[in-house]
């Protein structure tokens, strides 16, 4: 873990903007979920919701 302070470890100067949607800035964040950690993070939200344990894919 860094003690550096996470708007300067950010690759983007500080004080940028985006000019979209707050829609469109979600959707992009979501394309850079690789497909194993969305797996695994949905795994972990439905067996919370649910409280049934899943078994794993691989």
């Amino acid at each position: 873990m860094s003690s550096t302070p996470a708007p300067a470890r950010s690759p983007w100067p500080l004080g940028n903007t985006v000019a979209c949607s707050k829609h469109k800035q979600a959707h992009g964040w979501g394309n850079a979920v690789p497909p194993a950690m969305a797996e695994v993070l949905g795994s972990a939200l439905i067996e919370t919701f649910t409280g049934k344990r899943l078994e794993p894919t691989a």
